[in-house]
């Protein structure tokens, strides 16, 4: 009974991990879009900009693809850094709506990526509870 319990919570934890990978990999691509279409209508050297802005979260949806913790984990620290330069860029009189947009992205992709990590962790100390034999008790 034990078995049948913790192998139906790990498809619960693996069902929840594809939904937030899934989320994490469109919101970081709107997050992309965003940042390229913000940079092209400021128009001031957008190619140099789209590419300091847009490379460093491109590095992370090799690992994303592939559903690997450590990405999202890693991507969920890069985001930190551009989390601070909206917040900040709030603060300034002007482009209002692209700054709001792009923080509400940043935090929405923060926090699927970090579930994703936190439920695939789950799922995989499950599964391995699972295949690991017990001793019987003598």
């Amino acid at each position: 009974m034990s078995l049948l319990k913790n192998l139906q919570k790990g498809t619960n934890n693996q069902k929840a991990a594809d939904i937030a990978l899934r989320l994490s990999s469109i919101v970081l691509i709107l997050l992309m879009l965003n940042l390229i279409v913000t940079h092209i209508i400021v128009g001031i050297d957008p190619l140099f900009r789209i590419l300091v802005s847009c490379l460093p979260l491109a590095i992370f949806i090799p690992g994303l693809l592939k559903g690997r913790r450590r990405s999202a984990s890693m991507l969920c620290f890069a985001l930190l850094l551009y989390f601070i330069v909206f917040v900040s860029a709030l603060g300034v009189p002007g482009k209002l709506i692209s700054e709001i947009i792009s923080t509400l992205l940043t935090v929405l992709l923060f926090t699927s990526s970090m579930m994703f990590s936190t439920w695939q962790y789950r799922a995989d100390l499950e599964q391995m509870e699972i295949n690991t034999p017990r001793e019987p008790i003598t």
